[in-house]
């Protein structure tokens, strides 16, 4: 069977920002909370803006006086913080603008890579009914045979579904730091 060898696309490695982390913070949740004292309602602006309160009084010297509170909802930290910057640049002197983000701290089973990388399109071919296309179309899946017992179906050509079609091997990413350092591969030392 002849063996095809895909390999990892320099272009795309990249350092991993939780490399060496074992917990990794989440954030699930950002609400927002603004105040606009002006005569103008923001709901227009976006669906997720909901008016909570308006409150009105009248002073002899200003005038008219209106504060209009908002509660936001739905939005990421990001959408939120452009809403806030464009609410006080339209508002500068009468806007107080919260945030609060609920953030979840998620524990990783294994250590994360340090590199992160995708790989480049491999053309394979199928030793059972020739035909050639991309290694990301194998067919890789779990089944149940006659048994009942779970199988598993690993590199299924997608015309024929043969498995065992044909023979991948993915280059690895401590091979190619190796080769970037110009050292052998014989120096790398597992665990």
């Amino acid at each position: 069977m002849k063996t095809f060898t895909v390999q990892i696309d320099r272009k795309t490695i990249r350092p991993n920002p939780n490399a060496g982390m074992p917990v990794r913070l989440m954030n699930v949740e950002s609400i927002g909370q603004f105040t606009v004292e002006d005569d103008f309602n923001l709901e227009f602006m976006d669906s997720r803006i909901a008016l909570v309160s308006r409150a009105t009084s009248i002073d002899r010297n200003e005038g008219f006086h209106a504060t209009f509170s908002y509660a936001v909802q739905g939005m990421s930290f990001d959408e939120l913080s452009m809403l806030a910057n464009a609410v006080r640049r339209a508002f500068p002197k009468k806007t107080t603008f919260r945030i609060d983000n609920t953030i979840h701290a998620l524990s990783h089973i294994a250590m994360p890579v340090p590199y992160l990388y995708e790989y480049k399109e491999r053309i394979v071919q199928c030793q059972f009914c020739a035909r050639k296309f991309s290694h990301t179309e194998l067919i890789n899946e779990y089944d149940y045979d006659f048994g009942g017992n779970q199988v598993e179906i690993v590199n299924a050509c997608p015309r024929c579904e043969v498995g065992n079609c044909c023979d991948v091997n993915y280059e690895s990413i401590e091979s190619v730091m190796l080769q970037q350092a110009g050292l052998p591969r014989m120096a790398y030392i597992v665990g």
